[in-house]
C-alpha cells in the first residue's frame, strides 16, 4: 500500500514539472510582467520559482534591473511594487556591489514596512550610518529586525545612550543578553538600572565587567527568580569552582 507522502509526490511533482515546462516557453521579460502583474495567481509561486531560476543563467541582469528600477520610480500599485522589488532581489547575486547600494538606498527609505525589512539585509552596502533611522523603525514597528544590526561594537556610544528606551520595549531574551555583552566592559554605569528589573542579567552585566567577585555574585542568586537561577548558575559556573555552585545546583538535581 502506498503511503500519502508517495502519492502527493506522484501526483504533485509531475504536475509542477509540466507547469515549469509551459513557464519555460515564455519570453522571460513578459513573465516577470506577468508575476509584476498577478495574472496568474493560481502559479504565482511557480512564475517566481522559474524567474528566479532562469535569471541566474542570462547575462543582461543590469538592463532589467535598470528597466524595473524606472517603472518603480514612475509610480506602480503598492501590490506591484512589492513583486517588482522580489523581482529585483533575484537580481542582485549577479550584479556588483553598487546595485546592493541602490537597493538598499531604494527600499530602506520606503514608505513601505516590507520595503524596509528587505532593504535591511543589504545594510553593509549603506554608505552612511543609519543608526538612528534603525532605531526609530525599530520603536515605532517593534520588529527586531531593525534592532539586530545595531548590535555591534561600532554602535557602543549610540547603544549606550538609548540603552533605557530599548530595553523597555521589551526585545526578547536573545537580544538583551547581546546588549549586555556588547555594553557591560565600558558602558557598565549605563545598565545599572536593570538591577530592579532584570537580576538574572545584572549578574551577568556585573561579572562581565567585574564590578563584583563572583562569590558575592553567587549572593544574589536568592534575588533571582527560581525559573531564571539556572541562567544565572551557569554564568557563575565560568567564574567559580564547582564546590561554589553546588548547594545551588542540588536544587535542581534534587
Amino acid at each position: 500500500m502506498k503511503s500519502k507522502k508517495e502519492e502527493i509526490f506522484q501526483i504533485d511533482h509531475p504536475f509542477d514539472v509540466l507547469i515549469h515546462s509551459v513557464l519555460n516557453t515564455i519570453n522571460l521579460n513578459e513573465l516577470i510582467q506577468i508575476y509584476i502583474d498577478d495574472s496568474l495567481i493560481e502559479v504565482k509561486s511557480s512564475i517566481y520559482s522559474n524567474i528566479e531560476k532562469r535569471l541566474n543563467t542570462i547575462d543582461n541582469t543590469e538592463k532589467i534591473y535598470e528597466d524595473l528600477k524606472f517603472i518603480l520610480e514612475n509610480g506602480v500599485e503598492y501590490y506591484k511594487s512589492q513583486r517588482t522589488r522580489k523581482v529585483l532581489e533575484i537580481l542582485l547575486i549577479k550584479l556588483d556591489d553598487d546595485y546592493k547600494y541602490d537597493y538598499f538606498n531604494t527600499f530602506f527609505y520606503s514608505k513601505y514596512s516590507n520595503d524596509k525589512k528587505s532593504a535591511v539585509k543589504y545594510i553593509k552596502y549603506a554608505k552612511k550610518d543609519v543608526a538612528k533611522e534603525l532605531l526609530k523603525e525599530y520603536l515605532s514597528s517593534g520588529n527586531a529586525v531593525f534592532l539586530l544590526p545595531l548590535l555591534d561594537k561600532k554602535n557602543l556610544e549610540f547603544l549606550a545612550e538609548n540603552i533605557t528606551e530599548i530595553w523597555y520595549t521589551e526585545p526578547s531574551f536573545f537580544y538583551k543578553k547581546r546588549l549586555i555583552e556588547l555594553l557591560s566592559q565600558t558602558k557598565f554605569k549605563n545598565l545599572e538600572f536593570i538591577e530592579n528589573e532584570e537580576i538574572d542579567l545584572y549578574i551577568l552585566a556585573c561579572l562581565i565587567s567585574k564590578k563584583i567577585k563572583p562569590k558575592h555574585a553567587l549572593k544574589l542568586l536568592s534575588k533571582v527568580p527560581e525559573s531564571k537561577r539556572h541562567f544565572s548558575i551557569f554564568n557563575l559556573s565560568k567564574e567559580l569552582d564547582y564546590k561554589f555552585i553546588e548547594c545551588e545546583m542540588k536544587k535542581y538535581i534534587c
